[in-house]
């Protein structure tokens, strides 16, 4: 009977074809993992500039569509002839109550108000024009102002 030589290869080259292919998969999870972070970084980041941007879309909304706006001990109130909307703020949540009760996750300073340009301390007094330091990413502060418009028949209606 005669014999078939194999063909293979020595275990050396096989030591070296694995310590290569290991080499290359560390490459791969090394830049797997710093894509990783960068993304989870970016989605941190984008969740956050939603959250200021929503808060400032529904705020221009409610403060526009409101007949008034009254200072209150813990934020202000949106009125309407048919709705009243409520907004809670502390350190680091706004509430938005209304006949559905919203919460942004926002890191805030004291908002200031002010009326005819002057500074409204005392609750239960209208505004025509609100700032708010919302603290962003990397300690950035972003300073968010809104004002009302009020109209002359308004204004002459209201009681002082």
């Amino acid at each position: 009977m005669k014999s078939i030589p194999l063909r293979s290869f020595t275990l050396m080259e096989v030591v070296i074809v694995m310590l290569i292919s290991v080499t290359v998969l560390g490459i791969y999870y090394l830049a797997f993992s710093i894509v990783n972070k960068q993304l989870l970084a970016y989605k941190q980041t984008s969740a956050k500039v939603n959250e200021v941007m929503l808060f400032c879309k529904i705020v221009h909304k409610d403060i526009s569509n409101a007949n008034w706006i009254y200072k209150t001990a813990s934020g202000f109130s949106c009125k309407n002839d048919s709705s009243q909307i409520d907004y809670e703020i502390n350190d680091s949540l706004v509430l938005r109550i209304s006949t559905i009760t919203d919460s942004l996750k926002l890191k805030t300073s004291t908002p200031t108000f002010y009326y005819q340009e002057k500074e409204i301390v005392e609750s239960g007094k209208i505004f025509d024009e609100f700032k708010i330091d919302i603290l962003g990413e990397n300690e950035r502060i972003i300073t968010v102002r809104e004002k009302k418009l009020y109209d002359a028949k308004s204004l002459m209606s209201f009681d002082k």
